[in-house]
């Protein structure tokens, strides 16, 4: 590997959401950006490309390679992953990640992606502000991000509502699409709803559209959701926003550069520089050094704190790392119909979200959002149901129809999670709840239950299953701002004590992680701390 000619006066490392919003702020002033990322493009997108779909994809001959794989991987056990992520593409990108940051873990599930566009390649696209309590144990307030919200909202595309009864909870956008048309049995339970609201608020309960950075119109050169039901799979028609989409905008740009395959293994600082080694993986020796003044984290909560715990040498020191507990319910809608899947004109991820107060000293609230089960593969049940194989299928493709899937958080607080960074360069990552947890989400599983069975939705009994710690990837505050930080921990810009002219713009630099969609959040900071880079670097 030969070193670049290309002189960055910034180097991002990471291609997610918060890398190429940082981006965009500095690349637009003029200022020369080399963006670094560890993967490479996900394969397997083109696949989808014949298929219009899921019904189409599920009787094709094909089937069986996209969706289990050609190594069967689908298969292999993997306790508490969703099943976006049992996607071979998917789980290889999984994989990946694992083994070039060499983690092991204790009681925690670690998801990760080094390939363009990070997780953003499989995310569900849940977006929401975070209101000025939210933010309430941050050096900054809504006010210092509502510009930044606003540039991403705009340059990604969202869909949604300001006029339901959750707006106030995902909060106001200037620019919105659209909601997104909920299918069948979705569509029934919300309408009714509707019809019962105000009761259902008076017990603490909201439910709505779910904002989504998903297109229901077009929108720079992408397209409107067109209700394949491929959502898992991968969007052939761009409608569910991915950051590799504003990688390929950057790259229009003569003064970014950008860098796939190159995995950085570590920063060192040479008088007013940093010189950033680049392995081809955790086994190889440095076969480049690029060297910048100023370099803004962007590889995620995990990586960036093993970038900032190793730069300060701060071996075998445990540090927080905030996770989102959750828990999965089923909810059947009998009036609705029972016999085959709906194979058509079918949304493929979340249909409704909601809200639920918890009234206690730990979080305020619990959220999480619905869908409908036919979007899954039958053989997902066959595991949780006590009759033989044959029977089972006939009685879980009945039920399908008539199913609908949720999914609850938590917020970071109560999470207790410790990462660490070894002398021999492993990363060691260990989960825990505290021990209200459990209590509390079903508390609030069975507040939401009561108010939805008076609209016909009946909550199966012991349907309730904690997730596996780390499952959600809500992953953040591993180097927090504060007012007043510590080494390793950031200022309000985003800046690390200890390392000037090095900044955290992804999920490590979140003080705190309220029950909701955090990604919009990241990216909007991002922007604002990428915007105060641009305006302070010389011309």
């Amino acid at each position: 590997m030969q070193p670049s000619t290309f002189e960055p006066q910034v180097v991002i490392i990471g291609s997610g959401p918060a890398g190429v919003s940082a981006a965009f702020p500095l690349v637009e002033k003029g200022i020369r950006v080399l963006m670094l990322n560890a993967g490479h493009e996900t394969l397997g997108l083109s696949e989808l490309d014949k298929y219009d779909t899921l019904h189409r994809l599920r009787n094709s001959s094909e089937f069986s390679k996209i969706v289990v794989g050609e190594q069967y991987e689908r298969f292999e056990k993997v306790d508490g992953i969703s099943p976006k992520f049992q996607v071979p593409w998917y789980r290889r990108d999984l994989a990946e990640f694992h083994r070039r940051y060499a983690i092991r873990t204790d009681n925690f599930t670690v998801m990760g992606s080094l390939a363009r566009g990070g997780l953003s390649n499989a995310w569900a696209t849940n977006v929401c502000r975070f209101d000025d309590d939210d933010l309430a144990d941050f050096p900054i307030s809504l006010n210092d991000l509502r510009r930044s919200y606003q540039n991403v909202t705009q340059r990604i595309g969202v869909s949604g509502t300001n006029e339901d009864d959750l707006s106030d909870f995902h909060g106001y956008e200037e620019s919105l699409q659209p909601p997104l048309a909920s299918s069948g049995h979705a569509r029934l339970l919300y309408e009714r709803y509707c019809s019962r609201s105000e009761s259902a608020r008076r017990r603490g309960v909201f439910v709505g559209h779910t904002r989504m950075a998903t297109l229901t119109r077009n929108h720079q050169g992408r397209h409107g959701c067109v209700y394949c039901g491929l959502c898992a799979y991968g969007c052939a028609s761009e409608s569910i926003w991915s950051a590799k989409y504003d990688v390929d905008k950057l790259l229009r740009f003569p003064n970014f550069n950008y860098r796939d395959g190159a995995f950085v293994s570590h920063l060192r600082r040479l008088d007013t520089n940093y010189m950033i080694g680049i392995s081809p993986d955790q086994h190889s020796v440095v076969v480049e050094e690029v060297k910048t003044k100023r370099v803004i984290l962007a590889s995620g909560a995990i990586g960036s704190a093993r970038l900032v715990l190793d730069a300060l040498k701060m071996h075998n020191e445990s540090r927080p790392l905030l996770t989102s507990p959750g828990a999965a319910f089923a909810l059947l809608v009998p009036r609705w119909r029972i016999g085959n899947l709906i194979d058509e004109d079918v949304l493929g991820t979340a249909q409704l979200s909601y809200c639920v107060a918890t009234l206690n000293s730990v979080e305020r609230y619990a959220s999480g959002y619905i869908t409908i089960a036919d979007i899954v593969n039958t053989a997902e049940f066959l595991a949780y149901m006590p009759f033989s194989y044959p029977l089972s299928r006939r009685i879980a493709r009945r039920l399908q129809p008539i199913l609908l899937l949720g999914i609850i958080f938590l917020g970071g607080g109560y999470s207790c999670n410790k990462i660490r960074l070894s002398l021999s360069g492993d990363l060691e990552i260990s989960g825990g709840y505290i021990s209200t947890t459990e209590s509390t989400i079903k508390t609030a599983v069975n507040r939401l239950a009561g108010t939805l069975l008076r609209c016909g939705a009946y909550l199966i009994p012991g349907s309730t299953t904690l997730r596996k710690v780390g499952e959600d990837v809500h992953y953040a505050g591993t180097v927090p701002m504060r007012a007043a930080p510590r080494i390793g921990e950031a200022n309000s810009q985003g800046e690390v004590q200890g390392l000037p002219g090095v900044y955290v713009v992804d999920g490590s630099a979140l003080t705190a992680l309220p029950s909701k969609a955090h990604t919009l959040t990241i990216m909007a900071n991002a922007d604002r701390i990428a915007t105060a880079i641009a305006a302070a670097q010389p011309g």
